[in-house]
């Protein structure tokens, strides 16, 4: 009862603040359990209640004034993807990485657009942004030809952790062989001094027809695992648009590989959503979602059964298929609202 209270409490105070500014424009008020925010006249007020005991809150708006403001080539996209960066050797130093999907390629690269990946300061000055060399080659015929005009390389970009990894991603990379122009997407892996290690393209190798993995588009989402072993890579395209998801390991190459469905039977019909779902859209991890010390993997799939879903999926290693399995399922709030199509995982209340 005295919880209940409190809440009605809560209430009134709300109200109140909403009748103290009813000379400017009412935007919004909100309850969410101990939190009632009235936004009005461009006034935010805040009162925050935790169980029985007031904890004192603070609201602010973000500073126009005072920023820093990096600038990129003009039709480049530059800032299409962002992620922040803590290098530890050979020196310590923090920056901004700032992904810019449709600059121009590199001299020795025939092809005029390819997209690229940016190192920023923080500094004052506006134009100080380096590019890093990722994916400096020309197309060359192998068994094929890779295709590098328009890939949208700088579509995604994540950092590992202070001293770890970088990925950074082309999800219209293709491959051409014959007369099949393969949209396979890859993504390059970076280490802390964003050198190129490898490039990862787990399509390639496969059957390439357009229901199975002639049309991947790896890469147009990816994440890290909050416990760093794992890569997760998004390739809506796969399987006829149904999408798939599949976790690497990143440096320990005693871990196994997982897939949605099961990575050695390419099997549509294993995939737990229909098609042109658009699973791997969106991706992040968490270690706590569910159970204590439980790695989730979170895919937005976000025109799957016409609204968009989440999935929450966690490895299985029995019975050989290694596969990620749904444990759970959040629904899109009404028809083609792309619930899913971008997505973080949070600890708002810090309890790990």
């Amino acid at each position: 009862m005295k919880a209940f209270m409190m809440h009605v409490y809560m209430w009134v105070i709300c109200v109140y603040l909403l009748v103290m500014c009813l000379g400017g424009v009412v935007v919004s008020v909100m309850v969410y359990d101990c939190v009632c925010v009235v936004v009005c006249g461009g006034v935010s007020c805040c009162v925050c209640l935790i169980g029985l005991q007031p904890w004192q809150g603070s609201a602010f708006n973000l500073d126009e004034t005072n920023v820093l403001k990096k600038n990129g080539e003009n039709g480049s996209l530059f800032g299409f993807s962002l992620a922040m960066h803590h290098q530890l050797k050979p020196t310590e130093q923090q920056f901004l990485l700032v992904g810019a999907p449709r600059t121009k390629a590199f001299p020795s690269q025939k092809e005029k657009i390819t997209g690229g990946l940016f190192r920023c300061k923080f500094t004052t000055q506006t134009n100080d942004c380096e590019r890093i060399p990722v994916d400096t080659e020309g197309s060359k015929p192998l068994d094929g030809e890779d295709h590098r005009e328009d890939q949208w390389l700088g579509v995604r970009v994540q950092s590992q952790r202070p001293g770890g990894k970088v990925v950074v991603c082309a999800h219209r990379f293709q491959h051409w062989i014959y007369e099949n122009q393969l949209l396979l997407g890859r993504c390059f892996m970076l280490d802390e001094n964003l050198k190129t290690l490898d490039w990862k393209n787990f399509c390639r190798s496969r059957p390439k027809s357009k229901d199975l993995f002639g049309y991947c588009q790896q890469g147009l989402s990816v994440a890290f695992t909050k416990d760093n072993d794992y890569i997760v890579f998004g390739a809506p395209g796969a399987y006829d648009w149904k999408g798939t998801v599949r976790m690497e390991p990143v440096d320990d190459l005693y871990l196994e590989n997982y897939e949605t469905g099961d990575q050695n039977a390419y099997n549509e019909d294993l995939i737990p959503v229909g098609i042109s779902s658009y699973l791997g859209f969106a991706l992040d991890s968490g270690m706590n979602l569910i159970k204590k010390g439980e790695r989730i993997i979170v895919a937005g799939a976000p025109r799957s059964n016409l609204s968009g879903e989440v999935l929450l999926l966690k490895d299985d290693p029995t019975g050989g298929k290694r596969t990620l399995n749904i444990l759970d399922v959040l629904k899109g709030p009404g028809l083609a609202s792309s619930f899913g199509y971008s997505l973080t995982v949070l600890d708002l209340n810090a309890d790990g």
